[in-house]
C-alpha cells in the first residue's frame, strides 16, 4: 500500500485530506514540479506525457492505493524494478509529490520448459550404438544441479548416453515405421522439477536391394518345343521391401555366364526367341539379374525344361493306319505308307501286284494271286 505523509493532516486532523497515487514514467518524474493548479499554463513547466515506459507489470488500484502486480514477473528476465509514484492531495489548489520505490523480483526454482534436438532422423540401416542426435535442455533458472534423463515410452530401439539418444536395436525399417513416438522425461536434480517431451524420430528410407526374382513366382517352368517364337513362358515378378521401386531391369544369361539365344526379355516378360527343338536341348539354367533404380540386384536361377511333341505318340491316326510316323522336327512328323501300300502316307492304298499280270503266260506254276500289303503270292 502507498502510504502518503502529509502536514495538511497533522494540523488539521479534523478534516484530512485524500491522497490518489498512480504510476509515472522516469522522465515524468525528473520533470515533476509542485505547482498551483490554478497557474496559467504558460507559467508551467512542461510534463512528460508517455507513460509507455511505465512498466506493464504494475499499477495502482484506484481507492486503496495499492501497488499491485497486474502481469508475470520473471527474475531470469528482470530482476528489479524502478517505479516512480505520483500522488496528489484534494486539497485546494491540488498539489502533488512523487517517490521512487524499487521493486526486486525473487528468484524461485521452475522447472525446465524445452527440450531441443540436434536432429531426430535417422536412416533405416542405421548399426547399434549408431548417434540419433544430442539434447540440451532449455531451462530459465541455469541450473549447476544438473537433470537426469529417462526414455519414458516403452519398447522403442533407442536408449540414452548422457544427453545423447542412440539406436539399441536393429534393423530399423522405414517401410514398416516410418515414425516413431518418444518421450523424454527430464528431471532437475535437488528440486525433482520435471519436464517432459514427446516427440516423433524419422526413420528415413534407405534404396535396398530386390530380395527375390521369380518368373510368376515360381523358379522351375515348362515349354513345348512346338512354341511359336514370341510365345510367353510368363511374367517377371521382383520382390523388393521399398514400395517405390515399381520398375526393374531384367536381363538373363546362362549359369556359366552362356549367352542365351532361345529366350529373350521382353518387358517383363520372358518370351521364346527362336525355334527350341528337345532333341537338341531340353533344359535350360537361366541366371536371371533384377535391378533397380538405384543400381541394387537380386539374383536368382530359373530352369526351364523343354517337352518334346511327339505327334506320332500324342495322335495315332495322324498317318495313314498302313504308313510308319517318324518325328520329322520339333512338334512336326512325317509319314511313309508301308511295303505294299502306295499313298502320301496320310492315305496308303493296297498295291495290286497282279495289275498289269506279272506272270508269263502259259506258265506251269499257275495265274497270278495278289494278297494284301507286303503279303504277295504268284
Amino acid at each position: 500500500y502507498v502510504r502518503v505523509i502529509d502536514e495538511d493532516n497533522s494540523n488539521n486532523p479534523l478534516r484530512p485530506q485524500t491522497h490518489t497515487c498512480e504510476l509515472v514514467n522516469e522522465a515524468e518524474a525528473k520533470l515533476f514540479v509542485t505547482v498551483d493548479v490554478h497557474e496559467p499554463p504558460k507559467k508551467r513547466r512542461k510534463r512528460s506525457s508517455d507513460r509507455n515506459s511505465v512498466p506493464s507489470e504494475f499499477m495502482i488500484q484506484p481507492g486503496t492505493n495499492s501497488l499491485l502486480v497486474r502481469e508475470p514477473l520473471d527474475y531470469e528476465i528482470r530482476a528489479n524494478y524502478s517505479l516512480y509514484v505520483k500522488c496528489s492531495d484534494d486539497g485546494v489548489p491540488k498539489l502533488s509529490t512523487v517517490g521512487q520505490l524499487v521493486v526486486f523480483v525473487l528468484d524461485v526454482p521452475e522447472a525446465p520448459t524445452d527440450v531441443l534436438f540436434s536432429s531426430l532422423t535417422i536412416p533405416e540401416n542405421a548399426s547399434n550404438g549408431d548417434v540419433v542426435c544430442n539434447f540440451t535442455v532449455v531451462d530459465a533458472d541455469f541450473t549447476t544441479s544438473g537433470y537426469l534423463y529417462e526414455l519414458t515410452s516403452r519398447g522403442v530401439p533407442f536408449r540414452l548416453i548422457g544427453n545423447r539418444i542412440i539406436v539399441s536395436r536393429v534393423p530399423l525399417d522405414h517401410e514398416v515405421t516410418p515414425l516413431i513416438t518418444v518421450q523424454l522425461t527430464t528431471v532437475e536434480i535437488f528440486t525433482d522439477l520435471k519436464f517432459v517431451k514427446t516427440f516423433d524420430i524419422t526413420i528415413t528410407d534407405v534404396n535396398e536391394p530386390p530380395s527375390s526374382v521369380t518368373l510368376d513366382g515360381k523358379t522351375k517352368v515348362s515349354v513345348l518345343e512346338s512354341s511359336a517364337i514370341g510365345h510367353v513362358l510368363g511374367r517377371f515378378v521382383v520382390e523388393d521391401q521399398d514400395v517405390n521401386d515399381t520398375s526393374f531391369t531384367i536381363t538373363i544369361e546362362g549359369e556359366q555366364n552362356e549367352i542365351i539365344g532361345d529366350f529373350e526379355v521382353s518387358g517383363q516378360d520372358l518370351v521364346v526367341a527362336s525355334q527350341l527343338d528337345a532333341w537338341s536341348r531340353d533344359r535350360y539354367l537361366l541366371k536371371v539379374l533384377a535391378t533397380d533404380r538405384g543400381g541394387l540386384s537380386a539374383v536368382n536361377i530359373i530352369t526351364i525344361t523343354v517337352e518334346e511333341v511327339d505327334l506320332c505318340a500324342l495322335n495315332k491316326s495322324y498317318c495313314s493306319p498302313y504308313a510308319i510316323c517318324s518325328r520329322a522336327g520339333p512338334g512336326r512328323a512325317s509319314c511313309a505308307c508301308k511295303l505294299g501300300f502306295g499313298g502320301d502316307g496320310f492315305r496308303c492304298n493296297d498295291i495290286n501286284y497282279c495289275n498289269p499280270d506279272p506272270c508269263h503266260p502259259g506258265n506251269a506254276i499257275g495265274v497270278c494271286r495278289d494278297g494284301f500289303g507286303d503279303r504277295k503270292s504268284v
